[in-house]
């Protein structure tokens, strides 16, 4: 019985050395990657509020705006859907939900939210934060989140990133 000689695919096997080559020098780089944020939890260093909660005030959400957020490059969120939830509750309660991405898990989603004005508009304003000098992966990072308005009454449009997204009535 006589063996055939096997054939070789050169380019498969140029691909395979420079990945394999490309693997090393990422192994040995000395880039510190920083874990992504997550939006679940508070930051260690934001207040600690303690005793009774004040009626209408609500606990820091990892989107409100922080201290130290002056230190932090802002940046763009990507916003895919928008819109106004209505909930079937007593009183009647209105929210915002929104989902996008941020430019890389790095960057901090944050919403300022502004209370109604004179014509009756609440103005919501998305943008992300990231440390300018922290290496991240450039890959965009999900979110989906839902803001109550705090509102039980009244008839308001809702904008953001001066947008407008909806109307509420709520009686």
């Amino acid at each position: 019985m006589k063996n055939k000689p096997v054939k070789t695919n050169h380019r498969t096997s140029r691909a395979f050395s420079a990945l394999f080559i490309l693997v090393i020098l990422a192994a040995c780089g000395s880039v510190e990657m920083v874990p992504p944020p997550d939006p679940t939890r508070l930051p260690p260093d934001a207040p600690v509020q303690s005793g009774e909660a004040t009626p209408g005030a609500t606990a820091p959400r990892p989107y409100d705006p922080q201290p130290g957020d002056d230190s932090l490059q802002r940046g763009p969120v990507f916003l895919d859907e928008s819109g106004v939830l209505l909930m079937e509750s007593y009183p009647p309660q209105a929210a915002v939900r929104l989902v996008g991405n941020l430019p890389t898990p790095c960057h901090s989603l944050r919403v300022r939210m502004s209370p109604p004005d004179a014509e009756n508009r609440i103005r919501l304003e998305a943008y992300s934060l990231v440390d300018a000098g922290v290496v991240c992966a450039e890959v965009l990072q999900p979110f989906e989140i839902t803001i109550p308005l705090g509102i039980t009454s009244g008839n308001y449009h809702v904008l953001v990133n001066e947008t407008e997204i909806g109307t509420i009535e709520l009686q």
